[in-house]
């Protein structure tokens, strides 16, 4: 099984980590 990495593009990291943490139920684990 390969494992795949998103890379996701953001250009505010405060509002990009409330929208895929909050509203879309990602974690970090790093």
């Amino acid at each position: 099984m390969q494992k795949v990495i998103p890379a996701l593009r953001i250009t505010d990291y405060t509002r990009s980590k409330e929208f895929y943490i909050d509203g879309m139920g990602f974690q970090i684990d790093w």
